[in-house]
């Protein structure tokens, strides 16, 4: 017996050792793939990404007391305000090609208003319980009151989980859309069934069971989890190169932003959004939506919010214009921006045209 113990104590050693090994290789392999795509020419090396200047900057304040961060570019007495509100672990930088193109921009000027989400950035840090699409809509809604006046025109541009929070404001304040909101631009974004989308594009043991384990690691162990992510950095910035982009890969200062955005965000508050995430459905709101002039905007790779999510907004918006960005994933405002930014800025335009009225409420 005593034979047999220690055969299987040398066995179970052997295997320790043989995962370690694999483990290290692993590691090893990564950091060297790593390098060498930071090595590649990278036509964005030089830019600082989520440091571009701001002509104001103030905070509102939401309707459970969370303050957040808001920052404007352009002209006070510009014919449109255009207000940005971005996706999931990221922050207002996100827009960073948009901010550039369209405050340049002067057929027409635009007022830009950016600002981070709550418990994102630079806002306050929210309970957990108001970690909800409609709380996001509800602090739209403060921005668009804050940065607008009842006879502005507003156009309203969402990404990702930014999309899903002009959706939450349309389910809350149906009757902004079509007077005060004359646009709203949809970008690689989901009105619902977002979980089933990611089983299906999604490596199954990330989403079933990865992800889960995050948000209840992060709730109940959050310094093993967080030490856990600061030994995966490789892992971590490899996967969102893979499955935030095009199959054609970000460049490496691109892939970076994105992972000091993700990396930046507490894991607190990545286990608060996941349950509103999954369990998002807003299809409802579209027709409220409707009311004011749509686009959207998605990439034909987007792994994320995949295209037929896109699709299927526009089927319930049959007035809506729908540009396939080609090549590109889930953040294709950053990935092809020229393309987006030639959308968006062709978007403001129709909706400005003098043929174009207000709709009624």
């Amino acid at each position: 017996m005593a034979k047999r113990n220690k055969t299987l104590a040398l066995v179970a050693g052997g295997l320790a050792g043989a995962t370690a090994v694999l483990n290290t290789a692993r590691v090893i392999a990564e950091r060297a793939t790593v390098r060498r795509l930071h090595e590649r020419p990278d036509p964005y090396r030089d830019i600082e990404f989520g440091a571009l200047p701001s002509d104001r900057h103030y905070t509102v304040t939401a309707t459970d007391g969370t303050p957040l961060y808001v920052e404007e570019v352009g002209p006070m007495d510009a014919p449109v305000t255009v207000i940005f509100a971005h996706g999931y672990t990221h922050e207002m930088g996100s827009f960073h090609f948009q901010r550039l193109a369209l405050s340049q921009n002067t057929d027409p000027t635009m007022r830009l208003v950016f600002f981070d989400q709550r418990s994102h950035g630079r806002s306050g840090h929210s309970e957990a319980a108001d970690c909800t699409i409609d709380q996001l809509g509800a602090d739209l809604e403060q921005v668009v009151e804050a940065a607008s006046n009842e006879d502005d025109n507003v156009i309203v541009v969402g990404h990702s989980m930014g999309g899903m929070t002009i959706m939450g404001l349309a389910d809350r304040r149906p009757g902004l859309f079509g007077t005060r909101i004359v646009g709203a631009v949809l970008m690689s974004t989901s009105a619902g069934n977002l979980m089933a989308a990611m089983r299906a594009s999604l490596p199954s043991t990330l989403v079933q069971r990865a992800l889960p384990a995050l948000a209840r690691g992060a709730r109940f162990a959050p310094r093993s989890v967080e030490r856990g992510r600061r030994l995966t950095a490789d892992t971590i910035w490899l996967l969102i190169r893979r499955y935030a982009f095009g199959s054609e890969g970000a460049s490496a200062s691109l892939a970076d932003y994105v992972d000091r955005m993700v990396s930046s965000t507490p894991l607190d508050v990545v286990a608060d959004f996941y349950p509103t995430l999954a369990g998002h459905d807003k299809v409802q709101a579209l027709a409220a939506l409707a009311k004011a002039e749509v686009l959207i905007i998605c990439g034909d790779e987007d792994k994320m919010t995949p295209l037929e999510h896109s699709e299927l907004i526009a089927k319930e918006i049959p007035a809506a214009d729908l540009f396939v960005v080609p090549g590109a994933g889930h953040m294709a405002m950053m990935e092809q921006p020229e393309l987006c930014n030639e959308q968006v800025i062709g978007f403001v335009r129709r909706v400005l045209s003098p043929k174009r009225k207000k709709k009624p409420a």
